[in-house]
């Protein structure tokens, strides 16, 4: 039961460590593009329009390296979960 859970938290994780590592790039382009720190209105209708169309968003905003990580780390945790879940 702990390693079926372990493996869904961390399966999980990924999935917010993208999200995390996508914002932040917002926040960095936004200085880029307007040389000056986003407003936090700024960041939450970018956050808003990221979760209305949440895979396309991060294969935008993500360099393919960075996702194809998180993805195959995500499909482990999975795998693991469920596999854990399985043989207890």
């Amino acid at each position: 039961m702990f390693l079926t859970i372990l493996a869904y938290v961390i399966g999980i994780s990924f999935i917010g460590a993208s999200l995390f590592y996508s914002k932040t790039y917002h926040e960095k382009e936004y200085r880029k593009e307007y040389g000056k720190e986003p407003l936090t209105t700024d960041i939450t209708a970018g956050a808003g329009r990221f979760l209305t169309t949440l895979t396309f968003r991060i294969f935008a905003m993500t360099p393919w390296y960075v996702m194809k990580a998180f993805l195959f780390l995500f499909g482990v945790g999975i795998i693991l979960g469920i596999w854990f879940q399985t043989h207890e």
